[in-house]
């Protein structure tokens, strides 16, 4: 057998000279130019068959970005749905890590905290949101660490999962608390610790 080192798609139509778009059908052939293997890509819609001189062709579809990576929701959501994990009592150790998270964000506000900071004990915990106009008065907990993945995975879900609140306005938007997500984050978390 012999091995034939082909170019990547040129993304252009060897026939129009137009631009392939991603995640559009194209043709490409193959063929024998000065001792080398050269590839030509047609758009479908120019495509009349393989030429002659073709010692190979195929159809396929461009790849389409990848899109880069995945984008944090909106402030409001994010807060939204830790509002609504302190409302549920959650895991208060998913609570305390997504707060700290959200501080870091400038989406809440570590106001004071009271008691001793001594390492094993745990300290009360005074929050503020300049988004929704809350304070909050959390315990916090100290962070077991054999329960990083399950937190981890939990607060992916809250961060990146599906914005619930497109087509909402500011309103129902906040009504809505995003349940669905702080309540199956919860329920994984939930199931981590009892597992």
């Amino acid at each position: 057998m012999i091995d034939y080192e082909v170019s990547r798609c040129t993304r252009r139509c060897a026939v129009s000279g137009r631009e392939l778009r991603p995640g559009e059908a194209i043709w490409s052939y193959l063929v024998e130019e000065r001792d080398a293997v050269t590839r030509r890509d047609v758009a479908s819609e120019a495509w009349t068959g393989a030429p002659d001189e073709a010692i190979g062709w195929w159809q396929t579809r461009l790849p389409k970005p990848a899109g880069g990576p995945p984008k944090m929701l909106p402030g409001p959501t994010v807060v939204g749905r830790f509002d609504r994990l302190v409302e549920q009592q959650a895991d208060p150790q998913l609570i305390a890590v997504m707060a700290l998270l959200l501080v870091r964000k400038r989406w809440l506000r570590d106001d004071e905290h009271d008691g001793p900071a001594e390492r094993n004990e745990t300290t009360r915990w005074r929050l503020n949101s300049p988004l929704n106009d809350r304070v909050y008065e959390l315990e916090r907990p100290q962070i077991d660490p054999r329960h990083a993945a399950r937190l981890q995975q939990a607060l992916l879900e809250l961060l990146y999962g599906e914005d619930d609140t497109e087509g909402l306005d500011s309103q129902e938007a906040n009504e809505s608390d995003h349940e669905d997500a702080a309540d199956a984050a919860e329920k994984r978390a939930e199931r981590g610790r009892d597992g």
